[in-house]
Formats: structure tokens, sequence, C-alpha cells
């Protein structure tokens, strides 16, 4: 009897997240951003995740800095996912007040 109820469980679980699964690839179009992922390279990964515009400034930004030095990153709003990403990806480096480098970026929310 529990066997059977466990098999029934375990059934249903993978019916439901194949469903769901499915649901996110083909009803909500994520299978095409998939597609897109699959055939770049990490670095290409990062830039369509991040955005082109912004992953530029940072692999710039990146180059150009030296070791512990410090950035300002302009344009864009505090709690942002744009910031964040800008923050990660320049971790070594520290944003300050009055930086090394000043980094302007437009991004599609205002300040």
């Amino acid at each position: 009897m529990k066997r059977k109820i466990f098999f029934l469980a375990f059934i249903v679980w993978v019916i439901l997240w194949i469903s769901f699964t499915a649901r996110e690839l083909f009803l909500k179009g994520q299978l095409t951003d998939y597609k897109t992922l699959l055939s770049l390279s990490l670095e290409g990964k990062h830039a369509h995740v991040t955005g082109l515009e912004l992953y530029e400034i940072i692999t710039r930004a990146n180059r150009q800095l030296a070791p512990g030095g410090s950035y300002k990153l302009s344009g864009v709003k505090d709690n942002s996912l744009d910031k964040r990403r800008a923050v990660y990806y320049l971790y070594p480096h520290i944003e300050k007040e009055k930086p090394d480098l000043v980094l302007f970026y437009d991004s599609k929310e205002k300040v």
C-alpha cells in the first residue's frame, strides 16, 4: 500500500515538473533565450545577461582600473539590478565618492 502511494505521488510530481518546465519554455517564450545562451561563450553569456552596453563599460573599466582602484557609477539608480550587476563584475574595485574613474551609463531607468 505504501509503495503504491509513493509511486502515485512520484508520478504526480513528474507530471507537474514536466508541465511547469514546458510552460516556461514554450508558453512564456524562453526557448529562444536558452538556444541563444547555448551558442554563446562564457563571456558572451555574461554580456547577454548583463546587457551588452553595460558589460562593455564594465570590461573597459576592469582593464583601465589599477588593482585596488576605485570607481563611481553614474546614471544608474542605487537599488537597480544594473547597479548590482556592475558592483558584482567590478568586485575587486570599490565604489567611492572620490574615485579614480567615473563610469557613465545611460540606463533605461531615470535617476
